[in-house]
């Protein structure tokens, strides 16, 4: 394990002796702690060769997340096969504000999850919220068959209803069930002149269609503020994660689009990350 993690941190990878003891731990079929009690067990061959293979898969930046094949999120433990985005720490902002949203609200919601990926927002809303109805869409099959996953090993399968629809399709309310008292997303928000800046983990190995937000990388949130008088009730609520610097131009497009109590929400590092209004 410590050559590894040397081989990690010449590779330029951050967290190395992190990511060189979870793959370790995955090999081994046990926890980060069982290996600090069996720490001088020596590996079997075969033991030897799939760790070796899983650290160069890392080291040619293929997330640690989809070698493992599962993200944390809220606590939870999420399958993320590739082609399904990897849930992220800032999203959880998202879910916290929504969740006092709906709690605030003080009768059960029907609430949409846009592009919900995994199924990590409406997941989490659905065992916060036992008497909401919660949809969740997306436009890709693979998002849809890990979300369904998810939904039933955190025993909520029967509560969620998923839908693959496409968000930019002027139909899209009619096909998820509109309308909703609120609707929650964390869309495609990168901008195409900052697609070529991501970094390789990022750019070569998540999905391209769950990332990019066109030219401004607001396409998604015209879309769904256009569509809002379909998609929500009379005061239903529309709340959105946004890209560093979009929270201005997005809470405009919510005002301009007749949505009052425009609020936006920091998260732990001081970027405006949580656009919403009713």
């Amino acid at each position: 394990m410590r050559e590894a993690s040397v081989s990690l941190e010449a590779g330029g990878i951050e967290g190395p002796r992190l990511n060189a003891e979870r793959l370790l731990a995955f090999v081994l079929k046990c926890s980060r702690v069982d290996l600090y009690l069996s720490y001088d067990r020596p590996l079997a061959p075969g033991e030897r060769r799939e760790y070796d293979a899983l650290v160069s898969r890392r080291l040619a930046r293929e997330p640690l997340q989809y070698i493992l094949g599962e993200a944390e999120f809220y606590s939870l433990t999420f399958k993320v096969p590739p082609g399904v985005l990897i849930p992220r720490p800032e999203t959880e902002i998202l879910v916290e504000r929504a969740l006092k949203e709906a709690v605030s609200a003080g009768r059960p919601l029907r609430i949409l999850d846009i592009g919900t990926g995994s199924g990590a927002i409406g997941i989490i809303l659905a065992r916060h919220l036992p008497a909401a109805d919660v949809v969740c869409s997306d436009v890709s099959p693979e998002a849809m068959g890990a979300a369904r996953t998810n939904a039933e090993n955190h025993g909520v399968s029967g509560r969620i209803r998923f839908v693959l629809a496409d968000a930019l399709n002027p139909a899209f309310p009619e096909t998820v069930g509109a309308p909703f008292d609120m609707a929650v997303s964390n869309p495609p928000y990168v901008t195409r002149p900052d697609w070529e800046r991501l970094p390789d983990e990022i750019r070569n190995f998540e999905p391209r269609q769950a990332l990019l937000g066109g030219e401004d990388g607001l396409d998604f949130y015209r879309a769904m503020t256009s569509m809002a008088g379909k998609l929500l009730v009379p005061n239903g609520t529309l709340m959105v994660e946004t890209g560093a610097g979009q929270s201005r131009a997005t809470a405009g497009l919510l005002a301009r689009a007749g949505f009052e109590d425009v609020h936006i929400t920091p998260d732990l590092n001081g970027i405006e990350r949580v656009v919403g209004g009713v």
